[in-house]
């Protein structure tokens, strides 16, 4: 598959999830009708999955959204990770997106995010 077909596939997955989170039954379809603020959350959310994806090659950031509670959970892992075996995440945090603060703890959480990739990097180059 040439990359003009994979980033197809990759913006038609984005777009799926995108409508699934503003489904009917979701949290944050009515959190819409509430507060506008909800969609600067949802951008939020989509950014760091973007920064997840993108970054794969120097560390392995996992984000889960649990539907339920509107729950962000965030969990960061060194590349070389053996997942068959006893690991621990190099970094983790969970963001309740129902909450008034939600949007800035997201914000915080992007920075935390940046910096832990652009470290992942400067040693991956020998610069640190």
């Amino acid at each position: 598959m040439n990359k003009t077909a994979q980033k197809m596939k990759c913006n038609r997955h984005l777009l799926l999830v995108d409508h699934a989170l503003l489904s009917d039954s979701s949290v944050l379809h009515h959190a819409f009708k509430r507060d506008e603020g909800a969609h600067s959350v949802c951008s939020m959310v989509s950014a760091i999955m973007t920064l997840a994806m993108l970054s794969s090659d120097v560390l392995h950031i996992e984000v889960a959204y649990s539907p339920h509670c509107a729950d962000l959970d965030v969990k960061v892992f060194n590349v070389d990770t053996n997942y068959f075996g006893i690991y621990k995440p190099l970094f983790r945090r969970c963001v309740h997106l129902d909450q008034s603060t939600s949007l800035e703890y997201l914000k915080a959480l992007e920075d935390e995010l940046i910096e832990l990739v652009g470290n992942a990097k400067d040693k991956l180059v020998g610069a640190v």
